[in-house]
């Protein structure tokens, strides 16, 4: 009976069409970008060379639609991580070669988290999570530590649900 239960589901599974697609995004310069996130509308961020040899976050809508956030991070190298449905973008640029956590909203702006942060993910309702030697959870415009665990002298928070 089991074989023929699986017999049964076999030609469904490989008749099933897929569900996703792949796209090349295109680089800022070098042939080198790495989407790291991508939101339910299909906006993708991640970074990518350009053509100096700087590593800067963008986004894109689809092929050959890359922007370029590093006009937002003084030019500096930037990686994007994490992308909401409103389109704002958590990452991190670097400043005298000190990080300093992002959230590049999608009217053009940018909240600088202080020197020495990454911000990894972001939710829809605007909460933004990373590390700076400790996990923090940016929201209204303030960071809250969250601390390390007993033993510990180091964590960072990678996702952040609503």
């Amino acid at each position: 009976m089991r074989r023929l239960l699986f017999l049964a589901i076999l030609p469904a599974v490989a008749s099933a069409t897929a569900i996703t697609s792949v796209d090349n995004l295109g680089s800022l310069g070098s042939g080198e970008s790495v989407a790291y996130g991508i939101n339910v509308s299909g906006l993708a961020v991640g970074w990518s060379t350009n053509s100096d040899g700087i590593t800067n976050a963008f986004g894109a809508n689809g092929p050959g639609s890359l922007f370029d956030f590093s006009a937002l991070a003084s030019g500096a190298e930037s990686y994007a991580y994490g992308v909401n449905s409103a389109g704002a973008v958590a990452g991190v640029f670097y400043e005298n070669g000190e990080s300093h956590g992002a959230i590049w909203t999608a009217g053009g702006g940018m909240a600088d988290l202080g020197p020495g942060s990454i911000a990894t993910t972001i939710n829809d309702s605007g909460v933004a999570a990373g590390g700076n030697g400790q996990a923090f959870i940016y929201a209204n415009g303030e960071i809250r530590q969250l601390g390390t665990l007993a033993g510990g002298n180091w964590s960072a928070a990678y996702a952040v649900n609503e």
